[in-house]
């Protein structure tokens, strides 16, 4: 297994505008649509993910006290991006104010906020809004993502009663000129037309035929036709709570979903009654949660992969914990209830079921969310 990340939301509002100044306004508005339009830019409600790794504390069996990281992050970084004009700001004198540059600018005065502890801050996930995204990491890899809703009335008849959302992930490097990794309208145009094909297409052009699960079909043709346009790393295909990734390099990831409802307590006899209601603040409370929890697999995709085989090895791992007192009733009663020993012990477990484990998702609340992927 490898590290265990710890993810805090944050939410700002901002504004920015899309203009190269040495550009002629056709070439704007063919790169940037209506991003270029209105001489004072135009505002979105952002929502920034920072993920961090670090040691688990042996005494609370946390990585790190998210309320510290929120008050912290709110005070010191994103006190530069709320409620600005962003294009107005030092750190965007010489580039634009895009997803992939804001989320690399909120990670790097966060490392710097952050250099001198245990726990480290390795992601910025920022929304920018629900079909655009990006994704800046610490080795210096930058993700965008875009998303757009599909829709053929051939999927009902493969049992797809609901329409997917595709995900189109590209990476790289942003432009020092206009500052996304590709230029932003003309991926939509292209997104645009793959929608029409789509709605228009048979069974066997949408690989809907595909043995096993026709999600995967799906998945691969749309790779397959999409890369021919544009530089891909990868296309994932959500319904509902059920998605498969098909990356670049021909390898399929299966991704199931379900929740148990349980209560616990965050409290350790290595600290006094004070101590720990300073360390763990309301938690030490006895509360509870819906834990939603995704479990990812990588599968040959001959191997015909479906939904109802993962779902069930998750929801066999997760009956013991359902509607149970975590910290009193199962194995987490020597030892800290904190989501990080939980997304561990969950880790082994379905590792030892199924070693094609991929990814570990768990989500605490829509705040607090932990990971782990090999």
């Amino acid at each position: 297994m490898t590290k265990i990340a710890a993810t805090k939301r944050f939410e700002f509002a901002a504004a920015h505008k899309y203009a190269v100044s040495g550009w002629p306004e056709d070439k704007n508005r063919r790169f940037f649509g209506n991003d270029f339009l209105g001489p004072y830019g135009h505002g979105h409600n952002w929502t920034a993910h920072i993920s961090f790794e670090g040691p688990i504390n042996p005494i609370h069996g946390m990585i790190v006290e998210l309320s510290h990281i929120k008050n912290e992050v709110n005070a010191h970084v994103l006190n530069q991006f709320d409620h600005f004009f962003l294009n107005d700001q030092p750190m965007f004198e010489q580039r634009l104010p895009t997803p992939e540059t804001i989320a690399s600018s909120i990670l790097a005065l966060s490392s710097e906020l952050f250099a001198n502890e245990p726990y480290h801050p390795v992601a910025v996930h920022l929304i920018e809004h629900p079909n655009s995204e990006a994704t800046a990491y610490q080795s210096g890899l930058i993700e965008r993502r875009y998303k757009t809703e599909l829709i053929n009335p051939k999927f009902y008849t493969h049992g797809i009663t609901t329409a997917p959302t595709m995900e189109v992930v590209v990476k790289g490097n942003p432009d020092p000129e206009f500052g996304t990794i590709i230029p932003d309208m003309p991926t939509w145009d292209i997104l645009a037309g793959l929608r029409k094909w789509v709605e228009q297409a048979t069974d066997t052009e949408l690989g809907l035929d595909f043995p096993g699960n026709p999600v995967s079909g799906l998945a691969r043709t749309i790779f397959e036709r999409l890369k021919m346009a544009l530089p891909i790393d990868r296309i994932r295909i959500t319904i509902r709570q059920q998605a498969v990734e098909y990356h670049a390099d021909g390898r399929l990831v299966i991704e199931v979903f379900s929740e148990y409802v349980a209560t616990h307590r965050l409290h350790t006899e290595h600290l006094t009654s004070e101590e720990n209601k300073k360390c763990f603040g309301k938690c030490n409370r006895p509360h509870g949660h819906n834990f939603l929890t995704y479990a990812a697999f990588e599968v040959p995709i001959e191997a015909n992969p479906s939904f109802s085989k993962y779902e069930a090895i998750l929801n066999t791992i997760l009956s013991p914990w359902q509607y149970h007192a975590l910290d009193l009733e199962t194995e987490f009663i020597n030892l800290p209830a904190s989501t990080e020993t939980m997304i561990s012990k969950l880790w082994t477990k379905l590792y030892e079921a199924e070693p094609r484990l991929y990814r570990v998702r768990l989500l605490e609340t829509p705040n607090n969310r932990f990971s782990v992927r090999r």
